[in-house]
């Protein structure tokens, strides 16, 4: 939206899934019908770059929870959270649990894990920190 001219500013299609996250003059989305992470400028909502895990190695991003820190940006998908190298546009590590994701100001990612449970995720009521430095 355009708070100055009271306008909505762009608009891209697709099944986006979760909260965006953003760093500087990038925007990054969860794109769950073509299953990847999107980065897109901000002030136009172009696509930049693109990243998904791979054929056979994920099912899906069904809650799109990202944070993107100087760096990287992380995003958990159906099976496990991804830590992907912005400059490089690649993964940089993986932890084999999904979650609900939170970096803190001294660099400790948090993970409230989540498990399936008939075709839904519920929280287990378990926290994982990672220290990121």
């Amino acid at each position: 939206m355009d708070l100055e001219k009271q306008t909505q500013a762009w608009e891209v299609e697709g099944e986006f899934m979760g909260p965006p996250s953003v760093a500087g003059e990038v925007l990054y989305v969860v794109n769950q019908s073509l299953m990847r992470l999107e980065a897109r400028s901000v002030a136009d909502g172009h696509l930049l770059w693109q990243w998904s895990p791979g054929e056979g190695l994920d099912d899906s991003f069904k809650f799109g929870s990202i944070v993107a820190a100087d760096n990287l940006v992380f995003v958990s998908s159906a099976q496990q959270v991804y830590a992907i190298d912005i400059e490089k546009r690649s993964r940089v590590w993986s932890y084999p649990v999904p979650g609900l994701l939170s970096v803190s100001a001294s660099g400790i990612l948090y993970i409230v894990r989540l498990a399936e449970v008939s075709g839904g995720y519920l929280h287990e009521g378990k926290v994982v920190a990672i220290n990121l430095k």
